[in-house]
C-alpha cells in the first residue's frame, strides 16, 4: 500500500516550517502524521533514531497503544503532513483492512531496528573493559 497516494487528497493537512516540531516525547497521544512532502526528523532523549521522507508514517503507535509519545518529530526541511485522528483512523482500518497491515509492519520494522541497535549497544558495552 503506498501511503503516500492514500493521503494525498486527504481534507486534514498542515504545511511545516524547516524546524517547526510536530510533537515532542512525552505529549499526549492524539493523531498519526503522513509525510506527503519534505522530510521529519525522529528523536529520543534527543538522539536522531530515524528521518523519514515522503510516504512515510509517524505517531502511528499513539493511536494504537493510547501512552504518550515515544519520541519528538521535527520537519528538517518545509513539509506538508497528512494528519488522520484516532476516529479517522479506525475507519480507515475498517474500510481499508490492508491499511492496518501496513501499520503494523511499519511498528514491527521499528521494533526490529530497535531490538538491533538495543542488542549492538549491550554487545559493545558488554565488550568494554570494566572502569577502576
Amino acid at each position: 500500500m503506498n501511503m503516500h497516494e492514500l493521503f494525498w487528497d486527504s481534507d486534514d493537512t498542515e504545511d511545516v516550517e524547516e524546524g517547526h516540531v510536530v510533537f515532542r516525547q512525552g505529549d499526549p497521544p492524539d493523531l498519526m502524521y503522513v509525510v506527503l512532502a519534505g522530510e521529519v526528523e525522529i528523536t529520543v532523549d534527543d538522539e536522531v533514531i530515524d528521518r523519514l521522507r515522503e510516504g512515510d508514517v509517524f505517531g502511528e503507535m499513539a493511536l494504537v497503544d493510547d501512552f504518550a509519545r515515544s519520541a519528538t518529530a521535527r520537519a528538517t526541511r518545509p513539509s506538508r503532513l497528512a494528519r488522520l485522528d484516532r476516529d479517522g483512523f479506525v475507519d480507515l482500518v475498517r474500510e481499508e483492512p490492508s491499511f492496518a497491515l501496513e501499520v503494523l509492519s511499519i511498528v514491527a520494522d521499528r521494533f526490529r531496528r530497535h531490538m538491533a541497535v538495543t542488542k549492538a549497544l549491550q554487545m559493545r558495552a558488554g565488550s568494554e573493559p570494566a572502569s577502576r
